[in-house]
């Protein structure tokens, strides 16, 4: 079955994509907690098919994650965390319950198929 031959390969791609969005949201936390005089211009206000209209993709993708005041601003917050934060323990949380899956596996002998 080919959904088992690729398995690892998935679980690699799920634990890529979840290490992004840690290190998106970390970005995010430092900067809501620097402060604001220290921010540059950003393109906050920018609509983002516009920077990618204007602008190559790496280009684009470096003004994405510049930053501004506007989008240091924590407009909503639950349980004391924002939701960059809730973002953070979440990613977090998904890639740990992945290393715990496996570490159970290797512990108790099973083969990964």
């Amino acid at each position: 079955m080919l959904v088992l031959k690729f398995k690892f390969l998935f679980d690699f791609l799920g634990i890529f994509a979840l290490a992004f969005g840690v290190s998106a949201s970390g970005r995010q936390i430092y900067l809501q907690n620097i402060p604001k005089d220290e921010l540059a211009g950003g393109y906050c206000d920018t609509p983002f098919y516009l920077l990618f209209d204007m602008n190559p993709f790496f280009d684009a993708m470096a003004k994405v994650f510049q930053g501004s005041s506007k989008c240091a601003e924590e407009v909503w917050s639950l349980l004391g965390l924002n939701i960059a934060e809730w973002s953070m323990v979440f990613f977090a949380s998904m890639i740990g319950l992945m290393l715990v899956r496996y570490l159970l596996i290797i512990l108790k002998g099973h083969k990964y198929n």
